[in-house]
């Protein structure tokens, strides 16, 4: 079985085809255009929505979120007034029950990292979870946890 190059590859062209237009970020195969005003926000979606075109791409419309003063993107809650997590995703993170071996300890550590742009110091809250994961560490879940 091999490896599938076809997000990587679409990601690389819409960088290519956005390359130099400010306020365009691709990432997999969602693109986010903004602005900090609605008529910067129109040039730049214009400007985006032509360099699609000449390179010979269809959006799907049911697909696009035009003109959105929210957004979510990628786990986030993207607006004017910056970015924040998804409160699904932490409510999810909120009632996960406790892990009972490391591979589901790596899965908690995980999805508590998605939080750790938003949380000062999450790597030192998170240091009594994180060392039962050390080589020759008997797992067990206890208080300090």
């Amino acid at each position: 079985m091999g490896i599938s190059l076809g997000p990587e590859a679409f990601q690389n062209k819409m960088e290519e085809i956005l390359k130099g237009l400010e306020g365009c970020e691709p990432l997999s195969d969602d693109t986010i255009v903004h602005g900090k005003t609605e008529r910067e926000h129109g040039k730049r979606l214009l400007a985006a929505m032509n360099r699609i075109e000449e390179a010979g791409l269809r959006l799907n419309k049911e697909k696009c979120a035009l003109k959105r003063r929210e957004v979510k993107y990628f786990g986030h809650i993207i607006n004017d007034k910056g970015m924040r997590p998804d409160e699904g995703r932490v409510e999810a993170i909120l009632n996960m029950k406790e892990p009972r071996n490391v591979s589901e300890l790596k899965t908690v550590l995980n999805m508590m990292n998605y939080l750790s742009k938003f949380v000062p110091h999450m790597s030192t809250i998170l240091q009594p979870i994180s060392r039962l994961l050390k080589r020759d560490t008997t797992y067990f879940w206890g208080p300090d946890q």
